[in-house]
């Protein structure tokens, strides 16, 4: 028995819109098959762990800003629908999470897209890539009856923190099957000079749902499962599919639904078998759905133990038509990698006097702080200590110990006496001791003298007098 889904306008329009931006990302000359529901409930997935920007790109993707409830109750209402169809109609839709065995993700996201999403949550051994590669594979195999392959390998699970997927299969017979031997060859015109031989499926004088306006005929061919149905948009005049997939959108697509009505028709529908392999980053991030790409993405809802983001997104789909029915699959894969984003950047220019601490299992060894002055011509100033000054050590008592070089502005070693040396001391004071042969010099205070009446330097043994 068939779950009833009572359809949602806004929801609808932002999937007909969402599947129509997919379709333009191609040109008109290509041909393509994708599956907005497919990449939607991936995309919902993501959602349920997005945050701030993130959040709200997916959001205005798959519902034009719903709000969380109203989105989780749709899909997953949606998701029932579509795994309940019957009369001989086979429909599945699968979500997967799966995730690298060293990490976890939080209880409450596990809990939405297992409860709401129906998601299967398996932890593999991604350090076996070829191994937790086949497990998906092998997932999306049993999902879609074998139709889509290829979708997963060792590259796939490298460096990812979890890999989701939407798998989506549906096989179903027409209500009215087409007739075998009404089959015939026929031309396809692409363009006014150029078309194929291809086979054609016909039907005489039955009534279908149809309905048309001034620009386009819209034939509805429904299934066994009378709740699915292949519509067909047919621009009246033949080679105007660019204007007419330009025109289309969610809105008016469901004005034209609103207009079906059962009328005698005579139908030629070629048999259609179309697989892509949809480049699905770039037509996200056209489609504004670009920040889970990023380095600044949020999806802090999924774990806040690592900064992840979306790495890579892959959408394949197949589709077939024939006399009897059809057949149709598509898969989604989202990589999820932690990001390793560097932070905001602080910025530390030690352009000026500083502090420092060398330190053997946080004990200070050493603390110090540096100074570096500048000099003009061969004098020491009292405003400044020539760049010579190795370091400086802040004793615990206040005295500062300086190591020196001294050399002239030309870099040469200084020589003679030091008569003009310039000392900063913290309070007035006209002793120091020098302990030359070291070449440290210990000051009692980092205030500015200008003259030196007399200065006692003891080098070891001796005394050393001069003066300012």
């Amino acid at each position: 028995m068939t779950t009833a889904l009572i359809p949602n306008g806004a929801f609808l329009n932002a999937e007909l819109d969402f599947g129509l931006s997919m379709l333009r990302q191609v040109p008109v000359t290509q041909q393509l098959v994708v599956s907005p529901i497919s990449v939607i409930f991936a995309l919902a997935m993501v959602q349920a762990g997005a945050r701030g920007k993130t959040k709200m790109q997916i959001d205005q993707a798959i519902s034009r800003g719903a709000a969380d409830g109203a989105v989780v109750d749709y899909y997953s209402k949606l998701s029932r629908a579509i795994m309940t169809s019957n009369n001989g109609t086979q429909a599945r839709i699968a979500n997967g999470f799966f995730i690298d065995k060293r990490f976890n993700i939080s209880n409450e996201y596990a809990n939405t897209v297992s409860s709401m999403y129906s998601a299967k949550i398996e932890s593999l051994d991604f350090t076996q890539p070829e191994q937790a590669a086949k497990t998906i594979e092998n997932f999306v195999s049993q999902v879609t009856s074998g139709k889509l392959q290829n979708i997963a390998n060792a590259d796939t699970v490298k460096d990812a923190f979890a890999v989701l997927i939407n798998a989506i299969y549906f096989n179903a017979e027409w209500e009215y099957k087409f007739l075998k031997g009404s089959s015939s060859n026929r031309t396809f015109n692409t363009t006014n000079n150029t078309g194929r031989l291809i086979e054609f499926v016909n039907e005489s004088d039955e009534e279908r749902l149809y309905a048309e306006d001034q620009d386009m005929q819209l034939l509805s061919l429904r299934y066994k499962d009378p709740s699915y149905a292949l519509n067909i948009f047919l621009p009246k005049n033949r080679f105007a599919i660019e204007q007419l997939r330009e025109k289309l959108d969610g809105a008016y697509i469901q004005h034209m639904f609103s207009q079906l009505n059962m009328t005698s028709l005579r139908i030629s529908i070629p048999k259609i078998k179309i697989e892509t392999d949809f480049r699905l980053e770039e037509a996200l991030m056209a489609m504004n759905v670009s920040e889970m790409f990023n380095d600044s993405a949020d999806l802090t809802g999924i774990t806040d133990s690592l900064r992840l983001k979306v790495s890579s997104a892959t959408h394949k789909a197949i589709i077939e038509v024939d006399e009897d029915g059809t057949t149709a699959a598509a898969v989604t894969l989202f990589k999820l990698i932690p990001r390793f984003a560097p932070p905001e950047s602080v910025i530390f220019s030690a352009d000026h006097p500083f502090i420092f601490i060398l330190t053997k299992d946080k004990n200070p060894l050493f603390i110090g702080q540096f100074l570096e002055y500048h000099t003009k011509g061969h004098m020491w100033k009292p405003h400044a200590l020539y760049p010579s000054i190795i370091f400086a050590l802040l004793l615990y008592n206040g005295i500062v110990v300086i190591f020196l070089r001294p050399v002239c502005d030309q870099g040469q070693t200084m020589g003679g006496s030091m008569e003009n040396l310039a000392i900063y001391v913290p309070r007035p004071a006209n002793k120091f001791t020098q302990h030359y042969r070291v070449a440290i010099m210990t000051v009692a205070s980092v205030d500015k003298m200008h003259n030196y009446e007399e200065a006692l330097c003891e080098v070891c043994e001796k005394t050393l007098q001069f003066s300012t």
